[in-house]
């Protein structure tokens, strides 16, 4: 008895296993050419990789991942199909607008810009490093 109810246990903590891990956050690499405000964060120009959890959290961090920037929020919404081409794009401008990882694009709101941050004439869109 003992050992049967020993194997269930096991067996259910590696089904909870797998799925944790089907659950995992998206991710992306930008190279960032100018500073940006990327939601309550402010970034100096440089290489970024962008994790987005599922309920719209974005943790920033260094190129290596060694070290965390920031973390800030975002709306997000699901890319229709005829969108998922634009998938891996961030789009900026003196801020970031949405940032496309996935199935989903996360929209940060607008915010005023820090002093002396120039804003670009339109908006650029950046396309996610290979890794």
């Amino acid at each position: 008895m003992k050992s049967s109810l020993c194997e269930v246990f096991s067996l259910a903590a590696l089904v909870l296993l797998a799925a944790g891990s089907a659950v995992a956050d998206d991710a992306a690499v930008f190279r960032l050419d100018q500073a940006v405000q990327a939601g309550t964060l402010t970034l100096p120009a440089g290489v970024y990789e962008f994790r987005v959890s599922d309920r719209g959290v974005v943790s920033v961090f260094d190129d290596e991942t060694s070290a965390i920037v920031g973390v800030t929020v975002a709306r997000r919404d699901p890319l229709d199909l005829a969108h998922r081409s634009a998938s891996a794009t961030l789009t900026h401008d003196r801020a970031v607008r949405s940032i496309s990882i996935g199935d989903f694009r996360y929209s940060f709101r607008a915010a005023p810009a820090p002093a002396g941050m120039a804003a670009l004439q339109r908006p650029t869109t950046v396309v996610a490093l290979a890794r």
